[in-house]
């Protein structure tokens, strides 16, 4: 008779420095094994694919595919009833009593920083309508606040909603100007590597697009 021998997986005892979570919208998982013979730098895709661990069957059950709700639920691993991001923007009664627009990030209590001269909505953004915690929140938590967490995107939403609400800044990019922006909500004004860059001659969103379509178009 031979007895039964239970195999359990190790667990991840390593204490990292740093922690990134990358999110990359509209990218399906499929397209790793699609595109895997164009990925020719050392350390970018094949980073991860030869030196780390590839979930093939990792999925939410999950149908809110709109960007804030999907964003709210990687970073907090919450679905819609726990984070209560159920869209990008909605309706809710204003001060006045009417039903006015807001965005998933928007916080009246705040002001826009970085906006570019001449923007007439200054209302700020925060976390403050994500009903959980997000995976820095935690790092935040567990280590006394000693862990300094950032989000930073193209959009406010996503920086915003996968960081969570005790980040250090979260940093997107004004959409019409290309410049970056943040909120009261963390800090007074940009910092000064985000300021140069703003000043600097870099693509404006539009390029940024197109370069994309050229880089996808040669995958194909």
């Amino acid at each position: 008779m031979m007895a039964g021998r239970t195999v359990r997986a190790q667990a991840y005892e390593a204490k990292p420095k740093l922690v990134v979570v990358l999110v990359f919208d509209q990218f399906r998982g499929d397209y790793l094994d699609r595109y895997r013979a164009d990925f020719k730098a050392k350390n970018g895709w094949n980073l991860f694919l030869k030196q780390g661990a590839h979930f093939t069957d990792c999925y939410y059950d999950y149908a809110n595919l709109v960007t804030a709700a999907g964003h709210a639920t990687i970073g907090t691993g919450a679905y819609t009833n726990g984070h209560q991001i159920p869209l990008n923007e909605w309706y809710e009664p204003a001060p006045t009593g009417k039903l006015r627009q807001v965005s998933s990030v928007a916080d009246d209590r705040d002001k826009l920083v970085g906006a570019p001269a001449g923007t007439k909505d200054l209302t700020g953004a925060s976390a403050h309508r994500e009903m959980a915690t997000t995976l820095g929140d935690e790092l935040v938590l567990a280590t006394g606040g000693k862990s300094r967490v950032y989000g930073v995107s193209m959009k406010d939403r996503a920086s915003i909603l996968t960081s969570g609400h005790s980040t250090r800044g979260a940093f997107w990019v004004d959409h019409e100007s290309g410049q970056w922006e943040t909120s009261t909500y963390w800090m007074q004004q940009l910092p000064p590597g985000l300021t140069r860059l703003t000043q600097a001659d870099v693509p404006m969103p539009q390029e940024r697009k197109a370069v994309f379509r050229r880089v996808i178009s040669t995958m194909k």
